[in-house]
């Protein structure tokens, strides 16, 4: 039996797995001990089977191969190095995890994927501009290329693209609003595969040796250039094996790493939180019956401001820990505003869970009423600056991509749009005086 079926097998004994605690504790008082134990291992034994299922069962590896991809591969470089080890990935050959390998080009009906096969080392052999040049060359179609790669993820299969992010929109007189047109593509491709689906989707920056042509966006024609130049891998996958198989801690020692941003639906994670009384100025008693209720709130009474920490465990999000302790990233409701966000493993008396950070919060003037901390969906600050809006000097520019942001935008606003708004968690606190 396949890793799939077995995954069908024990989503359909986990929807049963309400009827069968039931029946157990209705037959419980007619069985002795004994039978009623068995019975209690065999439900624990299904829920560790359902759990073992986290796993992969299978990568797809996307590798763009248009001409403009070849200077990547002429030589021992930082591409050639990442993508040998993202071939090798030792967590992949630790649990024997199968994996496919494509070049990828062409455009519309005629994009054209070439199997290399399932063995890395065949892979590693193409990495040479020889090796690279199948294929429909003188095209690439990323919309296309996310089409097949979304296609192929899901479920326990991730999908990973290897390329330079540039839309080939040919010889347009217009070219902007080309590339506005075919990121919009982009949106709706991602809008239909996350309506039903926790696909999350991993952008990771990075830079290589180039020695090849550049082809620029504007004009016919290519330039000769031998230079730095970025380059980008794109992961497609289910929210809990992404974060499993690609954490920040793996990604970031990549060779040639800049940045990375992650997208993700919302609205299916739950964020443990309570107000605690760290960092506090004033004073308060915490409600009896309501949790996170401020009751009997008094200000400071020199500085007549209000401040308290909110704990919250954050362990569930897959954000970098840069991300999730910046003030910017958050927001408050009126007269609030988020004063630091630091690391805790301290819990309180009142918190039955262990937090990962606190957040601070004060009010300069009137602090009573419905407070709400919202955790914001934000663009790292590396997408506005990779973005380029001019190729004419490629010879000096080793770190923008011409359009990049008709990219990254289109695909955030898709998941902007399946997760209706901007807040990836919200934090809500009474405050009475």
């Amino acid at each position: 039996m396949t890793k799939l079926e077995q995954y069908n097998i024990h989503i359909k004994l986990l929807s049963y797995l309400p009827f069968w605690v039931l029946v157990f504790l209705m037959t419980g008082c007619s069985q002795n001990r004994e039978d009623r134990n068995v019975k209690t291992k065999q439900i624990v034994n299904v829920i560790e089977d359902l759990n073992e299922v986290k796993q992969i069962r299978k990568a797809t590896y996307y590798l763009e191969n248009s001409e403009s991809m070849l200077g990547y591969v002429n030589g021992f470089t930082e591409f050639v190095d990442v993508v040998s080890e993202l071939a090798e990935k030792p967590q992949f050959v630790e649990e024997n995890i199968f994996r496919e390998f494509y070049f990828i080009n062409g455009a519309g009906a005629n994009i054209r994927k070439t199997y290399i096969g399932n063995n890395p080392s065949k892979l590693k052999s193409k990495l040479n501009p020889t090796g690279f040049r199948v294929g429909d060359i003188t095209k690439s179609d990323l919309n296309n290329m996310f089409q097949i790669a979304l296609d192929n993820a899901g479920g326990d299969s991730i999908s990973i693209i290897f390329s330079d992010c540039i839309y080939d929109i040919g010889q347009s007189y217009a070219p902007f609003n080309a590339l506005a047109t075919e990121g919009k593509g982009t949106r709706s491709i991602f809008i239909k595969r996350l309506i039903n689906e926790n696909i999350q989707t991993v952008i990771i920056k990075l830079h290589s040796q180039f020695k090849g042509h550049y082809f620029p966006v504007s004009k016919r024609g290519r330039i000769p250039i031998a230079q730095t130049r970025p380059y980008y891998i794109l992961i497609f996958g289910e929210y809990d094996l992404m974060n499993k198989y690609f954490n920040d801690e793996y990604i970031s020692k990549l060779k040639g790493f800049d940045a990375m941003a992650r997208f993700f639906k919302s609205k299916d994670v739950k964020i443990p939180y309570h107000v605690t009384a760290e960092n506090l100025k004033g004073s308060f008693r915490f409600d009896r019956n309501v949790s996170n209720k401020l009751i009997e709130v008094e200000p400071d009474r020199q500085r007549l401001d209000f401040q308290f920490s909110i704990a919250v465990d954050f362990s569930a999000l897959p954000l970098s820990k840069s991300y999730l302790e910046s003030i910017q990233n958050y927001s408050c409701s009126e007269n609030y505003s988020v004063s630091e966000i630091t690391p805790s493993v301290k819990k309180s008396v009142n918190v039955n869970f262990t937090p990962t950070h606190l957040i601070t919060t004060y009010a300069q003037i009137n602090p009573y009423g419905k407070l709400e901390i919202s955790l914001n969906h934000s663009t790292p600050s590396w997408i506005n600056e990779t973005n380029s809006i001019d190729d004419k000097d490629i010879k000096n520019d080793t770190t923008q991509t011409i359009g990049f942001k008709f990219l990254t935008d289109d695909i955030r606003e898709a998941y902007e749009h399946v997760n209706h708004g901007k807040r990836i968690t919200t934090f809500n606190v009474e405050i009475i005086k």
